[in-house]
């Protein structure tokens, strides 16, 4: 007979899949359109937009982000599962008991998700921060176009996810690269559901 402890681990067991999956759905949209993963986007269309299911794998760089997401998302649920008196080393080590790896092998996955994650978001304020201002500028009765700054904080977050994945295989090297690739093709961009945006979405003056 299960105790409690061990329902809520299994249940966890799943919400971590389920939790990459949630993830996933409103950063696929950062990254390959182009809006903030917080607020409206930039031009309100005049009917909700319209998404259409990709049937193809994700690309490798998005499948890693997703996986480097997870680590830091599991480790900050650990520390909160530790402060009310239990443990939480079995949600910490959620991902690196599933590859076999020791702790040393782990730590610079640990580490490179916890930068980026830190690095991903302080990007992403400052694009919403923007974005809102821009929001305003409309509401105020003027077209809100895309500003420069805007773009370029966009295109250096899609580069500071590629640079610390592509850090992260250097540093560890090509076997440990390999069974990394492995498993997160294997357990994370198969919980990994993309969508485009139509293109034919009319825009308000």
């Amino acid at each position: 007979m299960q105790t409690s402890v061990e329902r809520y681990k299994e249940s966890a067991s799943h919400t971590c899949r389920r939790r990459i999956f949630q993830v996933a759905v409103a950063t696929v949209c950062g990254l390959l359109f182009g809006v903030g993963l917080l607020g409206p986007a930039f031009g309100q269309t005049s009917s909700p937009p319209r998404f259409t299911k990709v049937n193809a794998p994700i690309p490798d760089t998005q499948a890693w982000f997703f996986f480097l997401l997870s680590v830091n998302h599991n480790d900050r649920a650990a520390v909160k599962w530790t402060l009310k008196g239990n443990d939480g080393s079995w949600l910490r080590n959620y991902h690196q008991s599933h590859l076999g790896f020791t702790d040393e092998q782990f730590e610079p996955i640990r580490a490179s998700a916890h930068r980026l994650d830190a690095e991903f978001k302080e990007i992403t304020a400052r694009m919403n921060t923007i974005q809102v201002e821009a929001a305003q500028t409309r509401i105020a009765g003027q077209f809100a176009t895309v500003p420069s700054e805007w773009a370029a904080l966009n295109a250096q977050r899609k580069t500071v996810v590629e640079n610390e994945i592509s850090n992260l295989k250097e540093m560890v090297g090509p076997e440990v690269t390999g069974t990394l690739q492995r498993y997160i093709r294997t357990h994370i961009a198969p919980n990994v559901t993309a969508y485009h945006k139509s293109p034919t979405q009319e825009v308000l003056p």
